[in-house]
């Protein structure tokens, strides 16, 4: 194997040692069996070519696991910080909101995670204008995050006094206290039974000003509702985003109703996942060869097929004029010779039993050797056939040949109406593309016209 023609040249030597130490274990047939090779490489060295393809696959795996290794590596350590003395990086106006998933440890116990939500900027100017649309159904989100939906509300509301993206001011003017605490929790000794409340909100942009009113389903609080620690966490939280709007920071809480907090980061595993999906890789390597292989494999059994009922035909023609099975064997393959022209690895095989008859082989071996170096039942059949005449005399084997010619055209036939029948087939999907495109081009026209 020469350097020049190996992909990755620099790692051919290092290549060379794993295969040897694989030998060594007693991995023989990597990344396929000695015989797949012999098959597919008639004239070329079938050890060299196994051992080249060895080395390109052990090549593809150092590469692949070199890059999970890096990637992993550099998603580890170029993981940037996202606290900053107790704060969070707040986005500018227009990028939108961000969330952090942080660990928090309480006093004497284990950290719980948790995702804080941080709003962008607000905007200044006019350029808020175009959010105005959307505020009404942002505002209905934000009055009930936390608390359900309108159809079943049992917790506090969030009477906010912004909408997240806009600089729109917001108000309650008409807040049933029947019903509402000003900070918007429920009264529940008024909510005995679920009850349907109408919250109206004021909207004010500059001098243009909007009513929004929408309704929501009060029901009575469950028997072991409570408020949690995470609950109270989350309270702050949205607090402390509301209040630092125009900062650029968020100010982690350090406690909860006096109970401290240690804020750290969530852990994440990217690095474990590239690197599995890189062992992944690795792993995939030599099936992909063995698929090719094996797809090469059935494109010689294809050729060799088609070549078939020349040959047998050729032959017999020659025998019927005379010539022993061996000079008709030497006489196709010396016209081959001749042509030139593309590899056909059945006379491949062919020239290969001519030269061993030249140095004195067994003639009968020859052809049983030809029949199962093919690998095909039809060349096995020849060459027994062939075989068989030599050894005990046979004298109908021009009659024998001539009708396993005229069965090999009748398959050849049969092979090309089947790949002629399955060439349609693939072609129905084209077609029917090609028809809808069609009629698609002649209503369209129509149906604009019909409805100007």
């Amino acid at each position: 194997m020469k350097k020049k023609s190996f992909p990755l040249p620099f790692l051919l030597p290092l290549c060379r040692r794993i295969l040897q130490l694989l030998k060594r274990l007693g991995v023989r047939d990597f990344p396929e069996k000695r015989e797949v090779f012999e098959r597919l490489y008639v004239n070329g060295d079938a050890a060299g070519e196994q051992e080249e393809q060895a080395c390109r696959c052990i090549a593809y795996m150092l590469v692949i696991a070199f890059a999970a290794v890096v990637i992993a590596v550099g998603v580890l350590v170029g993981r940037s910080a996202v606290i900053d003395r107790g704060r969070l990086a707040r986005n500018r106006a227009g990028e939108g909101s961000s969330g952090y998933e942080l660990e928090y440890a309480r006093e004497g116990q284990d950290p719980e995670q948790i995702t804080v939500n941080v709003s962008e900027q607000k905007y200044e100017g006019e350029a808020l204008e175009q959010f105005f649309e959307s505020a009404f159904a942002k505002l209905e989100e934000a009055v009930l995050a936390g608390s359900g939906s309108a159809e079943e509300v049992s917790g506090k509301l969030n009477f906010v006094g912004t909408i997240e993206g806009t600089r729109i001011k917001v108000t309650w003017p008409d807040i049933d206290s029947t019903y509402f605490y000003p900070s918007g929790a429920i009264v529940r000794e008024a909510v005995t039974e679920p009850v349907i409340v109408y919250l109206t909100a004021r909207l004010e942009y500059y001098d243009e000003v909007r009513i929004y009113s929408f309704p929501v389903r009060l029901v009575p609080e469950r028997e072991d509702a409570g408020t949690s620690f995470a609950e109270k966490l989350n309270e702050l939280l949205s607090e402390e985003d509301k209040s630092s709007a125009d900062s650029p920071w968020f100010i982690l809480p350090t406690a909860v109703e006096g109970e401290g907090i240690d804020w750290g980061e969530k852990t994440r595993s990217r690095h474990i996942w590239i690197l599995l999906l890189g062992f992944g890789a690795i792993a995939a390597v030599v099936p992909a060869v063995r698929s090719e292989l094996s797809a090469r494999e059935k494109k010689r059994e294809q050729e060799m097929l088609r070549d078939y009922p020349d040959i047998i035909t050729k032959f017999v023609l020659l025998v019927t004029a005379g010539m022993t099975c061996r000079a008709a064997w030497e006489k196709i393959c010396g016209d081959y010779a001749k042509a030139g022209g593309k590899t056909r690895y059945a006379y491949e095989e062919m020239m290969k039993s001519a030269h061993e008859l030249r140095f004195g082989a067994s003639e009968a071996k020859v052809y049983e050797d030809f029949g199962k170096r093919c690998g095909i039942p039809a060349y096995r059949k020849f060459g027994v056939l062939l075989a068989n005449n030599l050894k005990r005399g046979s004298r109908d084997l021009t009659a024998v040949l001539e009708q396993e010619a005229v069965e090999a055209m009748e398959s050849r036939t049969a092979d090309v109406r089947r790949q002629a029948a399955e060439a349609g087939t693939k072609l129905l999907l084209p077609m029917f593309g090609m028809l809808c495109l069609v009629f698609a081009i002649i209503m369209v026209p129509a149906f604009s016209a019909f409805g100007g």
